[in-house]
């Protein structure tokens, strides 16, 4: 009786305690499987981190696993509805993506983008999906957010206080001076501040795998 109320006990407590962040990056798999580069961008969500380390930028986000994958199982983890996976690319034009549904959308103001945006200067969430209609930006540079624009039930825009977004998206203006946003204006931001995912294939990067894990937070 003893022992299967401790088995019990024990399975609870690993349900419930979460292990900590991982300190290391675990080994690349040698040989390396074949992969293939892959662009993705619609109906999802990806912050953009100014980097050229990959590694640093997985390490900081708290991940309490992490595995290589290649690129069509970890963007189908990470992309897949309702998952808990994240994947974190690797760098292209000197910034990191790092994408997954779980990850905190930009009309939030969650403490990750404050963690990032201090440690590496700066940090942009993307975010967009057609079926609910809602389109969403913003970016963080030490700790502060500097600017958010939300496309959704209703349009709030934080910082700057104009709508510093008109001379790069020009059809955004309607006839009576509404404004309205879709997918494509979303990557238009992207490529004006950073990188667009929806790029990668055009020019991709020299790495056949993707560091995928599962956050502590959120």
């Amino acid at each position: 009786m003893a022992g299967i109320l401790r088995r019990k006990l024990t399975a609870v407590v690993s349900s419930i305690v979460r292990p900590g962040p991982v300190k290391k990056i675990p080994p690349r798999p040698n040989p390396e499987p074949a992969s293939t580069p892959m662009a993705f961008g619609y109906k999802t969500v990806w912050m953009a981190v100014p980097s050229g380390d990959r590694e640093e930028v997985a390490l900081a986000l708290g991940f309490r696993k992490l595995e290589w994958m290649i690129w069509s199982d970890g963007l189908g983890k990470a992309l897949e509805y309702f998952s808990v996976h994240v994947a974190v690319l690797p760098p292209m034009h000197g910034w990191v993506i790092v994408v997954g549904d779980v990850l905190p959308t930009p009309d939030l103001d969650n403490p990750l983008f404050h963690t990032i945006s201090r440690r590496f200067g700066e940090v942009q969430a993307f975010a967009n999906h057609r079926v609910s209609d809602f389109y969403a930006w913003a970016r963080w540079r030490d700790g502060k957010l500097v600017r958010r624009v939300v496309y959704g039930d209703e349009m709030i825009q934080v910082g700057d206080g104009e709508w510093v977004e008109e001379d790069i998206l020009t059809s955004t203006t309607g006839d009576e001076g509404w404004v309205h946003i879709d997918e494509e204006d979303v990557h238009t931001v992207a490529r004006e501040w950073s990188f667009s995912p929806l790029d990668i294939e055009d020019d991709p990067p020299n790495d056949a795998l993707l560091l995928v894990g599962k956050l502590t937070k959120g």
